[in-house]
Parts: C-alpha cells; sequence; structure tokens
C-alpha cells in the first residue's frame, strides 16, 4: 500500500494530510465529525486510504450525494481493496415502506452493517441522506439472522414463511438478491453478500447446502453453514408487531395520536 501511494503523491505530502486528519479527529467534538474540504477528484480516497494504511480504524465517511459516495468507495476499493470498503448504499425509499424498497438495495445495506459489526476494521461510505435514513437497530438485525446448516430439522413451509416475514420474495427461480424458490425438496435462496444456495430438504431435516450459479443452475460448492440476512428494514415478526403497538400507545398516551386514528 505505501509503495503504491508514494509512486503516485510524495510521501511527506501525504505524511502532513495524515496528520492532519489526526489532528481533526482528536480535536473533533464526540457530537460532530470532522469536516474535510477543498481535496479534488482522487485525493479525498487517497488521504483516507493511507489514514487507514496507517491506522486500521474503523470511521464512516459521509459523501455529500449518491453519486459522490459511489465513486468513493470505488476509489478506496481500488487503494485497499474490497475487504477493507463497505459501502452502504442510499435506499431509493423510507426504510419502513413495507412494499415498495429494493431488497437487492435494502439487502445491500443490512450487508455492509452486518460486516461492519462481525468483521475486521473497514472504511464504511455512505451519502449524507444515506446517514440520515433510518433503519434496524443492531441488536434487532442480530436477532433477525437466520442461521441453517446439514442436520437442522425445519419444515419447508415455515422456513418460506421466515423468508418472507424477512423481506424475501417467493418466485419461479431466483434471479437476484431477495428472491426465493420452493421447489419439491429444494429451497433456493438468494440471500445478500454471497451466491444463490440450494438448500435440500430429506423430509424436514436440511441434507446439503450448495452455491449454485444462476444462469446455468449448476452447483458450485458446499456450505457447512448458511447466514441469511434479512433484505427488509420493517420485519413483521411477533415482536415487531408488539413493538409497534408499544410505540402506539406510547404516542397516544403523550397526546400525539388520537386513540381514533388505529384500530387493534
Amino acid at each position: 500500500m505505501s509503495a503504491l501511494l508514494g509512486r503516485v503523491v510524495q510521501p511527506e505530502t501525504l505524511d502532513i494530510g495524515v496528520a492532519r486528519v489526526r489532528e481533526a479527529l482528536a480535536a473533533a467534538p464526540s457530537d460532530r465529525a470532522p469536516l474535510i474540504a477543498g481535496l479534488h477528484g482522487s485525493t479525498p480516497s487517497l488521504l483516507m486510504a493511507a489514514w487507514f494504511a496507517a491506522e486500521r480504524r474503523t470511521a464512516l465517511l459521509v459523501a455529500p450525494n449518491r453519486e459522490a459516495a459511489l465513486r468513493l468507495a470505488d476509489d478506496l476499493e481500488a487503494w485497499l481493496g474490497r475487504d477493507d470498503v463497505v459501502y452502504l448504499p442510499q435506499q431509493e425509499v423510507p426504510a419502513f415502506d413495507r412494499n415498495a424498497p429494493d431488497p437487492e438495495l435494502v439487502g445491500a445495506a443490512i450487508h455492509g452493517l452486518d460486516r461492519l459489526a462481525h468483521g475486521g476494521p473497514a472504511l464504511a461510505v455512505t451519502s449524507l441522506y444515506g446517514l440520515r435514513q433510518r433503519g434496524l437497530a443492531p441488536e434487532r438485525l442480530a436477532g433477525q439472522v437466520l442461521t441453517l446448516e446439514a442436520g437442522v430439522r425445519i419444515e419447508r413451509e415455515a422456513l418460506g414463511e421466515k423468508l418472507s416475514a424477512m423481506g424475501y420474495q417467493g418466485v419461479g427461480a431466483v434471479g437476484r438478491t431477495g428472491d426465493f424458490a420452493v421447489r419439491g425438496s429444494l429451497v433456493d435462496v438468494a440471500a445478500p453478500g454471497q451466491s444463490p444456495v440450494r438448500i435440500e430438504f430429506f423430509d424436514d431435516e436440511i441434507v446439503s447446502l450448495r452455491t449454485f450459479g444462476v444462469t446455468d443452475q449448476r452447483s458450485t460448492g458446499s456450505l457447512d453453514r448458511l447466514r441469511v440476512l434479512p433484505v427488509s428494514h420493517l420485519i413483521l415478526d411477533d415482536d415487531g408487531v408488539l413493538d409497534a403497538l408499544a410505540c402506539l400507545e406510547d404516542a397516544e398516551a403523550r397526546g400525539l395520536i388520537d386513540g381514533d386514528d388505529h384500530t387493534d
């Protein structure tokens, strides 16, 4: 990393920039992030890549808009590699709109949050609007991850209902993130951040987990365990319904809504 940067910019100039980033982070109030301005082209990504290479600390970089965030994430991946960069895409619609959000886009954001929670240090990138959008709380997300492995017993119908509650859409054949298909003893699911997986059942017991290609449907490998992340921020399970009712009752008690505005 350092050798590559040295061929692009004078090392002493880059060192000064990294030192100023350190100073800004140290001086910033706990409730306010430092603003980096006056840089052009790929300079911001170069500077932050050098800082990350030196510090190996997780940080969130917020770009002014979606296009700038995508460019910044692409540039950082060029400097650091994909494993050190987490892109959190801006959602096109409100997070808790049940019908409108794109499962693929929501899944990408949730996969990014999961990487930050369970992976090593990384630079996360989003837009200003993306930063303001609401989503699943960390503890709520952790409780919604579905883990499957060979030997586990679960009814295929129950699995389909669980996937639907997590935002997945039942289709004839999976083609994109957020799809699942039930065909006889097989359940195919396309979860965020990984290849589609074919779950083979014998009666109600999982006997194998295999990745496969969407175009030719051929197996490409096997898995010992599958972690299925939700592709919706709105999880319509019992806990979610109870939480929603509690919020309504609290809002009614504080006079924010009229009791006649909702039904049981």
